[in-house]
């Protein structure tokens, strides 16, 4: 529970239809504010993992409206439309991980109403035992996107509409334990439901809420978006000291991907002869996401028999994050040349933020400087695929990686980058024509053959014709891998690709 209550009358016969008191150990419990949507598939697949990473905390429910530009608009699935290859793409992964995780996911079809939803949320955060609050949260979001609507109500089957009234929802509360008639009783009274929610739009337009589920930690109003933070948060807030509670083991291990009943053991699927399997990755070297995915991407061939075909892509930022020009020194923005919306820069703030976390989490840490200028990074792309052909790519991108996002790199100079090719060892004679004649010819075919494959970002991984956008998958890459029979040895290890890595090797010293 948490955040305003409000009053409200009591219902006859309902231990919970009072203002619940909590417990000496709950008070002193650590406090973290979670808001939800219920409209989001994102935030039906994250709460296990909010659960599973916040053991040990105080979770402060709260709904908001604010969905990412990537969130599947439930029920608005337009063919035709600029987003529709996202959408498709986000889908399919949302119906994977839903089934590694034994749960039903079929969208709703038409307008998608969850006020009352919303209200019930309020109710039981404030008036109800942590415990319902739980299984109230895991019911009505079944009720959204589960198959069928159970003994509260909801959908009557695949991809109907939503049909949830007070008397249905009020049924969920009671099936989760807590009091129907209390949660009428206060929705009914006026001002508790109504300062309850005006509470929640307060506190979301004060932390600033555009995404969900968005976790905030409220000493320090630090946000951690998606259910992939929520292990670094959890790793914060031990050393820290303020999360005490023990964990049960694995509480934290960052294995989102990981199904309910474990795959067979490594060693029956160990490589046999001829099995290699091709991953084509695609980079851009101006995203500072696909930098913290090149080593753990290189790692893949040390535990199966794979190959590595890296693509340079060059990524349109403007198109949908803006414009904008800061000062080498003073890093701030140059008169004339501010093109953003306030909320695209706060969505470049908070990735380079989320970005520096990782980063810092490597040993040795990474260094993640944001970028001057949103670069053209045509000639970087064309050098990785020159250094390529000498055989000499990871060499290149090993130097060329760190020395960009220190700001030592100019990536649209033609002398600079055919510098770090020397130093990478590869022999630069005939650089110039390449890069003028078929390294440029050989970007734009890459460039429009991603296009109609559906790729939209970096780092993008492609096996067998199945792409996964952002490294956060690499969880699941090694999975299929696995199952193809490409591990190169027994340990069970092989299947874990920690999202948030402490490994720095390849960019060690550069």
């Amino acid at each position: 529970g948490g955040g305003r209550g409000g009053g409200g009358g009591s219902a006859p016969g309902c231990v919970s239809a009072q203002p619940r008191a909590l417990s000496s150990v709950a008070e002193e419990a650590l406090v973290i504010d979670v808001f939800v949507d219920f409209r989001s598939i994102d935030c039906y697949l994250a709460l296990d993992p909010i659960f599973h990473c916040l053991q040990g905390c105080r979770l402060r429910w709260h709904c908001s409206g604010a969905r990412t530009k990537m969130a599947v608009p439930v029920g608005m699935l337009r063919e035709g439309s600029g987003d529709a290859q996202k959408q498709a793409y986000q889908l399919r992964v949302h119906r994977t991980y839903a089934a590694l995780r034994g749960l039903t996911l079929d969208v709703p079809q038409g307008p998608l109403e969850v006020s009352i939803l919303e209200e019930a949320l309020a109710y039981v955060a404030r008036r109800e035992a942590p415990e319902v609050t739980e299984r109230f949260l895991r019911r009505a979001f079944s009720a959204v996107f589960g198959s069928e609507g159970g003994g509260g109500g909801g959908r009557g089957g695949a991809g109907e509409a939503l049909r949830l009234g007070p008397e249905e929802v009020g049924a969920i509360v009671k099936e989760c334990g807590g009091c129907a008639a209390a949660f009428v009783a206060w929705r009914t009274s006026g001002d508790s439901a109504m300062e309850a929610r005006e509470a929640d739009r307060e506190l979301a337009e004060k932390l600033g809420v555009w995404s969900t589920p968005y976790v905030v930690d409220p000493s320090t109003e630090e946000p951690f978006i998606g259910e992939t933070t929520l292990p670094l948060l959890a790793l914060q807030l031990r050393r820290s000291g303020r999360l005490k509670a023990s964990l049960a083991p694995g509480a934290c291990d960052e294995l989102p991907v990981a199904p309910r009943q474990p795959p067979p053991a490594p060693s029956a699927a160990v490589t046999p002869a001829g099995s290699r399997r091709r991953v084509e990755v695609y980079v851009d070297l101006k995203s500072p996401y696909a930098f913290l995915a090149i080593e753990p991407t290189y790692a893949l061939q040390e535990d199966f028999d794979v190959e590595l075909v890296w693509r340079p892509y060059v990524l349109d930022i403007a198109g949908f994050l803006g414009s904008a020009e800061v000062g080498a020194q003073d890093n701030k923005v140059r008169q004339g040349t501010n093109e953003r919306s306030p909320g695209q820069w706060r969505a470049v703030k908070y990735a380079y933020a989320n970005v520096r976390r990782y980063a810092a989490e490597r040993r040795p840490p990474l260094t993640v400087y944001g970028t001057r200028k949103i670069w053209d990074t045509s000639l970087a792309g064309i050098a990785m695929l020159f250094a390529e052909r000498r055989g000499r790519l990871r060499d290149f991108q090993q130097r060329l990686w760190p020395s960009f996002w220190r700001r030592d790199l100019d990536a649209e100079d033609l002398g600079t980058l055919a510098a770090v090719l020397r130093a990478s060892g590869v022999d630069t004679a005939g650089f110039e024509e390449f890069v003028a004649g078929d390294g440029r010819r050989e970007l734009m075919e890459i460039q429009e053959e991603a296009t109609r494959r559906g790729i939209f970002g970096v780092p993008s991984y492609v096996l067998d014709g199945e792409m996964f956008f952002g490294r956060e998958h690499l969880a699941l890459l090694r999975l299929r891998l696995f199952e193809a029979g490409c591990a190169t040895r027994t340990d069970p290890a092989i299947l874990a690709a920690p999202y948030l890595s402490a490994r720095n090797e390849l960019f060690a010293g550069f």
